[in-house]
This record gives C-alpha cells, structure tokens and sequence, in this order.
C-alpha cells in the first residue's frame, strides 16, 4: 500500500514538473494580439494609457519611415501570437520629451502590416533593466 501512495505521489510531482517550467519561462509564453477590427487600449508602467487610435498614428509615421528607407528598430523581447518580424517606435504623448524624459522609454510593437501586437516599456525591475509588456484594458478583444 505504501508503494503504491509513494508511487502516486511521483507521478504526480512529474506531471507538475513539466509543467511548472513552462508556466514561469515567459520566453516561451505567446502574447495575444488585439483584435484591430475593435478599440482597444493598453498602459504602460501604471500611469499612461494609449489608446488604439493613438497608436495607429505612432505606427502608420513608422511604416512610412521604413517605406521610405528610415531606421525602424526591432524587437525580440516578446513574442506573440501573430508571426513577426516585429518592429517598435517610441511612443511620444509629450513633443518636447528629450527636455522633460516623459514616457521616453514606451515603445508600440506592431508588424510590417501595420499590426499593433502590444506595447512595451525599458524600465528598471529590481535594480535590473528589462523590457515590460503594457498591459491590455479589460474589454479588449483579441484575435
């Protein structure tokens, strides 16, 4: 009897055990792509919200940076549920933001096709800097 409850007991602690590294490595994690058909909004680091309209503009300027041979950057830091490559621009709510440093971290992420998958800001997390996904509002629809 003992054997077979030590018995269950491994099997079940291997089942969780391939599971759990999964669940924490958010490398491997898929990022869902609002619904562009739907408004949506998103904030970054809890204090600024951008809202779908908002963002186009950032993305339809940087689409015709890059079809007009400008620099647009990359970016690998997430990956979503759309196929990349993706591409970032800097997110400006404030015009004069190298003088003020508001917000001048926050990216979009969006696609060749114009996309938006998500926003991003290059923060300090426990001393370390990374890059964080923005959050989705509540009532946003995804694909």
């Amino acid at each position: 009897m003992k054997f077979l409850s030590v018995s269950g007991v491994a099997f079940i602690l291997s089942l969780s055990g391939s599971v759990m590294p999964m669940a924490g490595n958010s490398d491997s994690q898929y990022l869902p792509v609002p619904d562009p058909a739907y408004s949506f909004s998103f904030t970054c680091g809890g204090q600024r919200t951008y809202t779908k309209d908002t963002l186009d503009r950032y993305v339809d300027k940087a689409l015709g940076r890059m079809n007009s041979g400008g620099t647009v950057y990359t970016t690998q830091a997430f990956q979503f549920t759309r196929p990349g490559p993706y591409y970032i621009t800097y997110i400006h709510p404030d015009r004069d933001v190298y003088r003020t440093q508001f917000n001048r971290e926050e990216h979009v992420i969006f696609d060749r096709e114009g996309f938006i998958m998500g926003g991003m800001t290059y923060e300090a997390v426990n001393s370390v800097p990374k890059y964080v996904a923005c959050r989705f509002s509540s009532s946003t629809r995804f694909m």
